[in-house]
Order: C-alpha cells, then sequence, then structure tokens
C-alpha cells in the first residue's frame, strides 16, 4: 500500500492524534489544527487514534469551546494504516502515540507539541524528539525550515541507543541472531 497526497516539494506533515481524553488542551489542540492547515509549505495530514471516535470527538470539542462546527483543512487520513503514513511522512507530530516507534524506525523526526497536553512522553525524556513549548514554536519550526533542516534538530545517534535499548537490549545483530538460533534450535528438541 502507499499513499501520496498533496504537493511534492512540501514538507509531508502527519498528526498522529492520541486519545484526547488524557490531560489535552482542547482549545490549544484545535488551535494547533486550524494554523497547521493554513501552512502553504506542509501537506498537513492527520491521523484520528483508532480506538478513539474522531467525529464524536470533533463536536464535543467544538461544543465545550462554544462552536458549532470544527473544520479542519487538512487530509483526514483515518482510513490510512498508519505505517503507511509512516513511512510517507517528512515530519510526525506525536503526543503520546505508539506510532511513534514506527517513526522513529521510518527515521521520520517527531515533534512533540507539549503545550497540547500535560503529559510526559519517553520521546522528551530521551531527547529523541523535538519539543514545541507553544503553537507559536511549532509553527516557527514548519514553516521557516526544510524538511533536511528539520531532520538535522534530531540526534540520530540518541535515537540510534533508544531503539538498541528499548528494542534489541543492547545487543548488536549477530548476539541476537545467536539469541533467535538457540531458542529455534532449543525449541525443536
Amino acid at each position: 500500500e502507499q499513499f501520496n497526497y498533496g504537493d511534492e516539494k512540501k514538507t509531508n506533515v502527519v498528526f498522529f492524534l492520541s486519545r484526547v481524553k488524557q490531560n489535552v488542551n482542547y482549545k490549544e489542540l484545535i488551535n494547533t489544527f486550524q494554523l497547521l492547515s493554513r501552512l502553504d509549505n506542509i501537506n498537513f495530514v492527520y491521523k484520528p487514534h483508532p480506538r478513539g471516535p474522531f467525529e464524536g470527538w470533533k463536536y464535543a470539542i467544538g461544543a465545550s469551546l462554544g462552536l458549532d462546527e470544527i473544520v479542519i483543512n487538512g487530509y483526514d487520513g483515518s482510513h490510512i494504516n498508519s505505517m503507511v503514513l509512516s513511512e510517507w511522512a517528512d515530519v510526525g507530530i506525536v503526543f503520546g502515540s505508539s506510532i511513534a516507534i514506527q517513526l522513529l524506525i521510518d527515521n521520520v523526526p517527531i515533534i512533540v507539541p507539549s503545550f497540547v497536553h500535560t503529559n510526559s512522553t519517553i520521546l522528551e525524556k530521551h531527547k529523541i524528539c523535538i519539543t514545541a513549548d507553544s503553537l507559536g514554536e511549532l509553527i516557527n519550526i514548519l514553516a521557516n525550515n526544510t524538511k533536511d533542516d528539520i531532520r538535522k534538530l534530531i540526534d540520530n545517534a540518541r535515537v540510534e541507543k533508544f531503539l538498541n535499548e528499548y528494542f534489541d537490549a543492547n545487543k548488536d545483530y549477530e548476539q541476537i541472531m545467536q539469541e533467535y538460533y538457540e531458542a529455534v534450535v532449543n525449541n525443536k528438541l
């Protein structure tokens, strides 16, 4: 499966939503969507959390803010596999979704909009993301940097160390393959 959307000269940005009931500032989230959808230099896609009803969420937030309707100008990636969107993205925006791990594996820079929520993330703890502390900072990062510039804001050595520690148990490829081989042999006996 492949996904194509927008102008190939622009930066592909996917906002992967988390479950919004978890310490989210709804007004900041809506403002973020509205401003991202107005940036001329990005192809903006949003992906609702697979276990959360996005339409119901959108109207509930709108009602709580006194709005009849929330208009989001971007591509609704509800029906697109998150792995496919990760592969397409030049930048991922995440504030608490496990898709962040796939973004790291795909070498996609992650921006955590810390102003949208009051949680702390493992990405921030390990300094393997770009933290935007305000909407202005997020817009500044995306509006004034190329995708290559944004990629340079991530310390790839830290990302590799994180992935190695959490997924490979600090073992190199040969060690992992040896353990796999031994597990297969032992199960056959």
